[in-house]
């Protein structure tokens, strides 16, 4: 049996009618909750975005994990601000309050968690950091469309989020990511910043007679017509969540034991969160040749990031206030299963076994 590590679930377009250009910002309904949302080229670009809205300069520093896709640290690496990497909490691979807490400075411009596999991080904690001390939060929420911290949806809840649409995610338009702002005076900024940092939306508006460059910007916005294939795949986003929820709990279940006998170590979902199932891994410290065994078996499993600040270049435009004990423990182990939309009983109980006998 030969068993993928992801499938893109996509839908087909009923129709060939693009969305119009004009069409890319407004009020998005996501899971029952509309909030201002600018659609742009991918989830990378809505963190460039985010990185020039706050106007970073060299000097500022921004807090992120290290445990992340080179992406969250591009974003605001190129505006000269320098990386301040924090460790990740052990159980859910995302930002630690504690460690943030630690790296706070006059200078610190901002506070970046990413919401590692659809699983919050602890908002509660992190925003209490920021608002204490008037730092932004912007949340990488790339992996989290459907995915709530309480009643919230993450990206929505911090001052700016994202989420993305790649192949790779939960819903998929083939390319493309959202912006989400949540304070009032982001938004047209945001949108001028989406078309090349000219006022764009309000000539579409009819505010003015020709648009002009007003500031720094790009060519953020996604296509018209991924735009149309994602509106009409987002109806399928609570039956895709419950959908991956169930392999993912099947997971659990069947690899339950392997933790018991202390070979493993499964994720934990805190009680603040509502996952969208996103990625299921194990972590063991057998996993190179767990990795090896299931891709003889014709099982296509992934390991995941490379700590950032053991890059040559993250090194150079980082600054190091402590050990990442954890980070650093969590990418020598962490192993990724597949887990799609579809996935088969057969197919889960296949790796579930294949993992079982690679123990004994």
């Amino acid at each position: 049996m030969n068993i993928p590590f992801s499938k893109p679930f996509v839908k087909k377009i009923h129709d060939d009618t693009a969305i119009l250009p004009s069409q890319v910002s407004g009020k998005m309904k996501i899971y029952g909750y509309e909030t201002e949302t600018l659609m742009t080229v991918s989830a990378t670009g809505a963190l460039e975005m985010m990185g020039l809205l706050l106007d970073l300069k060299a000097g500022d520093e921004v807090i992120l994990p290290s445990f992340t896709y080179a992406a969250t640290a591009n974003a605001f690496a190129r505006t000269g601000a320098k990386l301040i990497f924090g460790d990740i909490d052990p159980d859910t691979m995302n930002l630690d309050p504690v460690s943030v807490e630690g790296a706070v400075t006059d200078r610190t411009k901002a506070i970046i968690p990413i919401h590692y596999g659809g699983v919050s991080a602890d908002m509660d904690k992190l925003t209490k950091i920021g608002h204490a001390n008037n730092i932004p939060i912007l949340e990488d929420a790339a992996h989290c469309i459907g995915a709530k911290n309480g009643n919230r949806l993450l990206g929505t809840i911090g001052d700016m989020g994202c989420l993305s649409f790649h192949p790779t995610k939960n819903i998929s338009c083939g390319q493309g990511g959202a912006l989400f702002i949540n304070r009032e005076f982001w938004e047209e900024p945001a949108k001028e910043c989406l078309h090349q940092g000219t006022d764009r939306m309000a000539f579409y508006r009819g505010d003015v007679s020709e648009y002009t460059w007003q500031r720094l910007g790009g060519a953020y916005t996604m296509n018209p017509y991924s735009l149309k294939a994602l509106y009409e795949t987002l109806d399928f986003i609570e039956a895709v969540t419950l959908e991956r929820q169930k392999v993912w709990q099947n997971y659990y279940d069947g690899l339950k034991t392997l933790e018991d006998q202390g070979v493993l170590k499964l994720a934990k979902i805190p009680k603040y969160a509502t996952f969208n199932a996103h990625i299921f891994y194990v972590l063991t410290p057998y996993r190179q040749a767990l990795l090896n065994y299931l891709s003889e078996a014709g099982i296509q499993a992934y390991t995941h990031y490379e700590p950032l600040h053991l890059t040559k270049i993250g090194q150079k435009l980082s600054e190091n206030r402590g050990r990442l004990s954890q980070t650093e423990k969590a990418a020598s182990e962490l192993l990724r299963l597949p887990i799609y939309s579809g996935m088969t009983e057969m197919e889960q109980a296949y790796v579930i076994e294949k993992i079982k006998h690679f123990f004994k």
